[in-house]
């Protein structure tokens, strides 16, 4: 597909060429697309393309750029920004090979910017745009603490990842300021020193709560509150000390609770049973110990599809009733399955996806799909 044979349609504004076997070319120079059409939405992803397309150099009413599933090289040039002047609203640059970012990133409020995964971009983390509504920078090379002035720009952001980067120290308390997060994905990173406690205690809007892989130390926050709006808590594989916060059932919502590969010191936690939606609890590798209660007049987990207690020190046997009472995992003719894992939903047919890491005959097992199960 030649670019340059779209010079004379000049009342186009909508461009959407991703997703098909195409390969989008440019021929001649830059100059050469002066004039060119007041592009409103381009879409170029998975087209083959290697560098940035010249022609965006003269376009300055973008507001929705795609140039994700490609395999541009190089630094994000600031010129880029200027292709959406006050409009752009949605940029995917995600599954290149860029770098790094030159410049400030320019856009009005309420961006939606999307950097994961097979970028390679390196360095400090840049500022977002103010009010910037979705951020992923997972999967990347980037570097130093988690800046203050970083998250100024997303007080408004429903949706944060910075997995799978080189991160190091503290969450800022700024964190607090961003009360609207659906999502907050810092798993992966070497992010230390204490959980932030209005992650849990006063949050009412998080509904996705991934740290995993980090080196957080000391006690969970005691004090979750009654509005609480989690759906997946995952805190595998840090240093966590102490007990299960018991106000954890305020998460009435709660499907998914990882606390594997920690520290936490405490006595078989059967009080999460009455959590109706609970569909996934691991507690390997930990300190729990005594024997594994039922308590009469509980529920005892009737959603739970994945129990993994590996790897601690409880004694005793496993209770007839508490088997018979998992209801979730009976392949029986009161259970149903439905065509869609356990996530959470935070935009129009778009999921985040849990993944947990569970103990299978010694061996590690990494679940990225779980069906989604409902009783009868």
């Amino acid at each position: 597909m030649d670019l340059s044979l779209l010079k004379n349609l000049t009342n186009l504004s909508i461009l959407q060429l991703s997703r098909n076997r195409l390969s989008v070319l440019e021929k001649g120079d830059a100059r050469s697309y002066v004039g060119y059409p007041n592009i409103v939405s381009l879409g170029l992803a998975s087209c083959n393309l290697t560098k940035l397309p010249a022609f965006l150099m003269y376009l300055n009413e973008v507001e929705r750029l795609d140039l994700s599933d490609n395999s541009i090289a190089g630094p994000i040039p600031d010129w880029i920004w200027k292709a959406g002047a006050n409009d752009f609203y949605y940029v995917n640059l995600s599954h290149n090979l860029f770098t790094s970012i030159q410049g400030n990133i320019l856009a009005p409020a309420y961006l939606y910017l999307d950097l994961h995964s097979n970028n390679m971009i390196e360095g400090s983390l840049p500022n977002p745009p103010l009010n910037t509504s979705f951020m992923d920078c997972s999967s990347n090379h980037f570097t130093h603490s988690i800046p203050t002035k970083f998250l100024s720009g997303l007080t408004y952001a429903y949706f944060l990842s910075l997995s799978n980067n080189m991160l190091t120290g503290e969450v800022p308390p700024m964190i607090c300021n961003t009360s609207n997060l659906k999502v907050l994905d810092l798993s992966f990173n070497s992010l230390g020193g204490l959980i932030p406690p209005c992650l849990l205690q006063e949050n009412k809007s998080i509904a996705v709560l991934n740290l995993r892989g980090n080196i957080f130390q000391g006690p969970l926050p005691q004090n979750i509150s009654r509005g609480c709006a989690l759906e997946t808590v995952n805190l595998n594989d840090n240093k966590l000390e102490d007990k299960l916060p018991e106000s954890l059932v305020n998460c009435k919502m709660l499907q998914v609770l990882d606390v594997g590969d920690n520290q936490i010191v405490d006595t078989f936690p059967d009080w999460l049973g009455d959590l109706p939606q609970l569909r996934v609890l691991v507690l390997r590798s930990n300190r729990f110990h005594g024997p594994i209660t039922v308590v009469d007049g509980t529920n005892f987990f009737p959603m739970l599809q994945v129990f993994d207690i590996s790897s601690n020190s409880f004694n005793g046997g496993i209770p007839p009733q508490c088997l018979k009472r998992l209801k979730a995992m009976i392949n029986s003719s009161e259970v149903e399955s439905q065509a869609r894992t356990v996530g959470y939903q935070y935009a129009i047919d778009t999921y985040y996806k849990n993944s947990v890491t569970v103990m299978v005959k010694g061996l590690d097992l990494t679940l990225v799909r779980i069906l989604y199960l409902q009783i009868l």
